[in-house]
This record gives C-alpha cells, structure tokens and sequence, in this order.
C-alpha cells in the first residue's frame, strides 16, 4: 500500500500531525509544501519542497495522499477543496494517544492530537481538529473545519456548526449549539447556544462582537 502523504503546511500544526503520523505508524510524510517557509526547511525531519502550487505537479506525477496541516479554520476550508477537486485523497491523522469511541463517525482530514478523547455518537465532520487533551463527549457533532482547541471540554448533545472554534480551556455545557463560523475565546464557559459569526467570550461566554464570514475569502 502506498503510505506516502504531502504535508501542506509548514507550522506548528503541521508539526504535531507530522508526529502523529510517525507515532502511529500509519502514513509516511514525503515533504511540506508552505507559502511563507523556505524550501530546504526542515520540519521535524520533513523537508519543505514548495508551495501549494506544486500540489497539481505532484499529482500528476502519483501523489495520492494530501493532508492540510494548518490550524486556521477558513485556510483549511479552502485546502481541503482545492485537495478534493485535484484528486487527493485525504487521510485522518488520529494520535494513538488519543481515545475514539468506535461509535463515532469521522468525515476525512481529521485530526485528532495526543490527550483527546471523542466519546460515544459523536459526528466529526471534515477537515475538524480535535486537539491536544481537547474533549467531545457523547452524540456530539463538530461540523466540518471546526476546532476544538487545546484543553477545551464539550459536554454531551453539544453541536458546533461548520468552522466554528472553541479556543484554549472553554467549555460548553450540555446541548448547547455553537453558530456558524463563532468564536468562543479561551477559558470561556458557554451555558446558552451563541449566533453564526460571533466572537464570544466570559464566564458566562457572552457575544462581544461580530466577524465577518470567512468561508469564501
């Protein structure tokens, strides 16, 4: 089986799914492609070979696998259709450190980082990040390019819309439902459902202000 997989990405997160990948023996990252960092860079041990704009060249020469390795919500939307509409097929990068219940259903380009937990029923749609010691407890859905950050905590029947994030340490009491492209700051505690495209934050999470709709920039 060919295991081989282009990073796109260059960061911080390409770093940790680069991790995942080596820990769980799964995919073998062949080079990164970024705008912004240098080629000849080094990422954890994967080289920096270009820009997206080599993603149709590889292609046509046999890549298969792609992965958007990029923590922005709108930027791995817009990856994520240009890997889809090149053909790439798109692997989840899951740690072996994480725990997914076997009942959970996971949509493609997910990743899921060390200390995670996705419980029973949860629906992960694509191109979600479930990160470091986040937590989704049971029948939840995270809709595609979501981002449950670092420590955060999703009680159960809780539905984030799609490109939604919950920051560093929030959380979000049972059933509550998490608008469209909103923003819930770090160490928030949301108790009502927040609008599509707002940023919230407080204990309680209260709406601050608006931001405008990112998914066709």
């Amino acid at each position: 089986m060919n295991n081989q997989v282009v990073i796109v990405g260059a960061g911080g997160h390409a770093r940790v799914v680069i991790d995942i990948f080596r820990q769980a023996d799964t995919w073998d990252p062949i080079g990164c492609l970024d705008m912004t960092v240098p080629v000849g860079s080094v990422i954890e041990g994967v080289p920096v070979i270009g820009t997206d704009e080599m993603l149709s060249t590889l292609r046509k020469e046999g890549a298969c696998f792609a992965f958007a390795a990029v923590g922005d919500n709108a930027l791995r939307f817009r990856l994520l259709q240009k890997l889809q509409q090149l053909g790439y097929r798109l692997p989840n990068a899951i740690s072996p450190y994480a725990y997914v219940a076997p009942s959970a259903r996971l949509g493609v380009g997910i990743a899921i980082m060390p200390g995670a937990i996705v419980g029973p029923e949860v629906v992960l749609g694509d191109g979600v990040v479930i990160n470091t010691r986040a937590s989704v407890d049971h029948e939840s859905v995270v809709e595609s390019y979501g981002h449950v950050a670092p420590g955060a905590t999703l009680s159960g029947n809780v539905h984030m819309e799609a490109l939604a994030m919950v920051g560093c340490g929030a959380s979000v009491i049972q059933q509550r439902r998490i608008g469209t492209g909103t923003i819930v700051g770090a160490g928030a505690v949301v108790v009502h459902d927040l609008p599509p495209h707002v940023v919230a934050h407080g204990v309680p999470a209260r709406v601050r202000r608006s931001i405008a709709c990112r998914q066709a920039a």
